[in-house]
């Protein structure tokens, strides 16, 4: 995946009720109104400064420990208490998305997205019933990496086969999992520079490192790491020391089998408890980013660590959000209704906003319509 942003013109004012935005942090405000004879409920929270659960049992934002249903976190996204996201036994599903709001190739259609509303959106909220999703749509979270395995492995079809790929796809820019003495992060030009595989015999890396010097602010010369085999384990590498190590240290990358997948890992977000992550560029690939602290660059717009691969992800390219429909750095609710299941439980969610309940507060402020499905 390239993490390239070309960054687009501000957005038009005219965005109000029927534009949101993704961003995080705490406060819950369940007003519990009845909006044109629905039995939805509706909450307010704040979601600009961190994760933040939402149980949509009492309409409450609660800490990891209680019971919750989904939470947002601003460039992490939305996610579902179940599999890797949490310790419950939640699992979700797209129950409805509004008619036309995407084309064919997935693209959001301005006119739609601007025609859709709090009130024309309520009855097809009221409309979602526990036979809205098959049994089988209903699924818990899984890892998204921000490193996929096409990035760096080229797959041979005649043969069924990987090899390296070489193209500038291969090659982030790498933020460190921890601060240095400085209280800093470091950072690193890294790509995979050599694949060893065999077909259900071996599988192993190497990565080749080009590390950022503060005091020149250039990157210093490439040095290859020891080979990573993760034939058969989880395998940690650490960037500053160039170092295999183990999970208890302080590793920035990991390797494993995934399935038919070899996932490289960031010790961040979903996947660990470091700071580590990837890059969003700018530029159009690691190989032309001349300083990577997103502060003083304009060539990375940002870190991402991994995340949550979720229906929540869906359909838009924020999940509940499209980014830019009109232009802009603007997320627009696309109002799709979310279903979930808790054991015998079912519950529906709909996020209708994501700068407050009346549009006019910053962006990462959510306005969510949520109801308990009874048979």
């Amino acid at each position: 995946m390239k993490h390239s942003l070309k960054i687009a013109l501000l957005a038009s004012s005219s965005l109000l009720v029927a534009c949101g935005s993704s961003d995080d942090s705490t406060s819950d405000n369940t007003d519990g109104r009845d909006n044109s004879g629905s039995q939805a409920n509706y909450v307010a929270f704040d979601a600009t400064q961190g994760k933040v659960n939402l149980d949509l049992e009492s309409g409450h934002t609660v800490t990891d420990a209680e019971q919750w249903h989904m939470s947002y976190q601003k460039y992490v996204g939305f996610s579902v208490n179940g599999g890797i996201s949490g310790d419950g036994d939640v699992s979700a599903c797209v129950a409805h998305t509004p008619e036309g709001v995407y084309d064919a190739d997935n693209m959001p259609v301005q006119a739609e997205f601007e025609a859709l509303t709090y009130d024309n959106t309520l009855a097809d909220f009221n409309a979602v019933n526990i036979a809205s999703c098959e049994e089988s749509d209903f699924v818990t979270d899984s890892i998204k990496t921000q490193i996929e395995l096409l990035d760096w492995a080229s797959y041979d079809y005649s043969n069924h086969s990987f090899s390296l790929n070489t193209s500038a796809d291969n090659g982030w820019i790498l933020q460190s999992a921890s601060k240095n003495d400085l209280d800093s992060y470091e950072y690193a030009r890294v790509k995979v520079a050599s694949l060893d595989y065999e077909s259900g015999v071996n599988y192993a890396i190497t990565f080749s490192t080009e590390m950022w010097d503060t005091n020149t602010e250039t990157f210093l010369a490439a040095q290859v790491s020891p080979e990573l085999n993760f034939t058969s384990e989880r395998v940690y590498w650490d960037m500053e020391t160039n170092a295999v190590v183990t999970s208890s240290d302080d590793w920035d990358l990991s390797i494993t089998i995934n399935g038919r997948s070899w996932d490289i890992q960031t010790n961040g977000g979903s996947s660990g408890t470091g700071e580590a992550a990837i890059g969003f560029l700018i530029a159009d690939s690691a190989e032309l980013v001349t300083n990577p602290a997103a502060s003083h660059s304009g060539d990375v717009y940002k870190y991402d660590s991994d995340a949550a691969e979720s229906a929540l992800n869906g359909p838009g390219s924020y999940g509940a959000f499209s980014y830019g429909v009109a232009g802009g750095h603007n997320m627009w609710p696309n109002f799709t209704t979310y279903l979930f299941k808790d054991g015998e439980r079912y519950f529906k969610a709909q996020v209708i906003s994501n700068y407050g309940e009346d549009g006019t507060l910053t962006s990462g402020n959510l306005y969510v319509r949520y109801e308990e499905v009874i048979e």
